[in-house]
């Protein structure tokens, strides 16, 4: 057989998606100068990418309808929509990954989601388990309770490499009982919670992150969840919520920088039997703490050095 040196440069490497377009599965792979062969790849066979050349709700549009063309993912069958650069306006609908389909898009600030509903309970993208949503911004303009920009239903789910700004309501929300979810490298400003675990989740580790609240908890920890976070700074601006809301739950912190302009650090319930520990990690507010239960246990290793010296092991 022949061998050909060819130029890594896809040219047609795209099932480009616009209002009722059809998928092409064809890779163009162009040879380098000197060589007379064209290659063509047939591949592709569980990947859709999503074109972004179109008006920002066409686009939003077409990566739905990308979605609907899976309906066959599972574990021996996992699915990836790749999403090209461009704005993908969802309006009030919601953007749903059934379980082993994974979101990818082109770059933080490169491709970005947009939401804006009002229905309590809606989410910008939810995450059904076992999938991987990376790679983009999303802006949630949404207006209800108990929503989120970005919400986990199921187990084994990774975020990463991505931003995202939600105008009225949780940045990420790990919904109740979604076990082994992994956030890195993420930027997340809310005006609820940046980061809300709700009750019984198990193994949640966020590191490398930043996030952000303007009106709430940066960080909330629901009872019988277990959370981690390595690495990040947790933001409040809020002036008179606590940056931690730890309610039975499990919390470890390191590494990592605490700021507040709000009357205390972290809250816990009055029946509360959480545990809290911190560690390497500094805490940049004048604020003091409450720790309101009757049954909490907290470890800590901070600078100022005694700032939780009172009511700490």
């Amino acid at each position: 057989m022949k061998n050909i040196t060819i130029l890594t440069l896809v040219v047609s490497a795209s099932l480009l998606f616009t209002t009722g377009s059809n998928a092409q599965t064809k890779v163009v792979v162009v040879p380098m100068p000197g060589d007379t062969e064209f290659i063509e790849v047939d591949t592709f066979d569980r990947t859709i990418v999503v074109g972004g050349s179109g008006t920002d709700s066409e686009n939003g549009a077409a990566l739905l309808a990308a979605l609907d063309l899976v309906t066959t993912a599972s574990a021996s069958s996992p699915w990836l929509i790749l999403v090209e650069p461009g704005v993908f306006n969802l309006a009030a609908s919601e953007l749903v990954l059934i379980p082993y389909v994974s979101l990818r898009g082109a770059g933080i600030d490169v491709t970005t989601i947009s939401a804006a509903a009002s229905s309590t309970g809606n989410r910008a993208i939810e995450l059904q388990g076992n999938n991987l949503l990376s790679h983009l911004s999303i802006t949630d303009s949404s207006t209800a309770s108990s929503s989120g920009a970005v919400v986990t239903t199921g187990n084994r789910v990774r975020i990463e490499n991505i931003k995202i700004v939600a105008d009225d309501e949780d940045g990420i929300r790990v919904d109740s009982f979604s076990d082994e979810v992994v956030i890195q490298n993420v930027d997340v400003t809310a005006a609820d919670r940046a980061l809300s675990a709700q009750g019984g989740n198990v193994d949640v580790v966020a590191r490398n992150s930043v996030f952000r609240s303007t009106g709430d908890n940066v960080l909330n920890v629901g009872s019988g969840s277990s959370v981690q976070v390595f690495d990040s700074e947790l933001t409040s601006t809020a002036s008179s919520k606590q940056i931690i809301n730890l309610l039975s739950g499990e919390l470890e912190i390191g590494f990592s920088k605490l700021s507040s302009t709000s009357t205390s650090t972290i809250n816990t319930g009055t029946t509360s039997s959480g545990d809290f520990i911190i560690y390497h990690s500094h805490v940049d507010t004048g604020a003091s703490y409450s720790f309101t239960g009757n049954s909490d246990t907290c470890l800590a290793t901070t600078t100022p050095a005694n700032f939780f010296a009172s009511a700490c092991q």
